[in-house]
């Protein structure tokens, strides 16, 4: 029996749904967002560049660094910080959801990449990874970006896949090509990421990742 309040999302098991179009013709979720194959961590690397891994014992500071930035994602409270904002009280949080890896051409930003991601791909802890690579087609551009991340969520978030679903059905112009990258990952990718970690309990001290190289 079809949900009445979405005509075309069917649910044949508890958290699976397939798509159905006007015409009653079964639409995969991975055909509507059409993700690019090829850009997460576990991509054949030799084929499927940059070709990088951390060796066992090497880069450890640095990994010690991540792994700090991720238990305590939260920052410093407001009253060791500084606020030049005014807007926060004392003993408040500072957010800080973003760590950004930078260097030199070279350095090994990739290989640490790709080794956190398949860390926390291991811990159940990874939301998506994305390896953006020169000349290497789609993934050169930004054009099927949010669409990619949307499908890893689906896979990875518990609940994630039924809410990405009814997001399309409800709005189909989020998969166009028309549709802006800032309205993807809006409301394709942040919103129903935030609404399936809230919806399946996630602690907050023990957040999933979305890794971008």
């Amino acid at each position: 029996m079809t949900d009445p309040n979405h005509p075309f999302l069917h649910p044949i098991q508890k958290n699976k749904y397939v798509i159905y179009n006007s015409g009653g013709q079964l639409i995969e979720l991975f055909r509507l967002l059409n993700p690019i194959k090829d850009a997460s961590y576990k991509r054949n690397k030799h084929f499927a560049p940059p070709d990088s891994h951390c060796l066992p014992g090497t880069r450890e500071g640095v990994f010690g660094e991540i792994h700090l930035w991720v238990k305590n994602e939260r920052g410093p409270k407001a009253d060791t910080a500084s606020d030049e904002g005014g807007d926060l009280q004392d003993g408040e949080a500072l957010i800080k959801p973003i760590c950004w890896l930078y260097g030199f051409v070279g350095c090994g930003k990739s290989a640490i990449a790709q080794s956190i991601t398949e860390e926390y791909a291991r811990r159940n802890r990874l939301a998506v990874s994305f390896f953006f690579f020169l000349n290497a087609g789609d993934r050169s551009a930004i054009d099927r970006f949010a669409a990619t991340l949307a499908h890893q969520i689906s896979l990875n978030v518990s609940g994630a896949k039924a809410l990405i679903s009814r997001a399309i059905i409800e709005d189909p112009g989020l998969i166009e090509p028309t549709c802006s990258l800032e309205s993807q990952l809006e409301y394709l990718v942040y919103r129903l990421l935030l609404s399936a970690l809230k919806a399946s309990g996630v602690d907050n001290d023990d957040p999933y990742l979305m890794i971008v190289d």
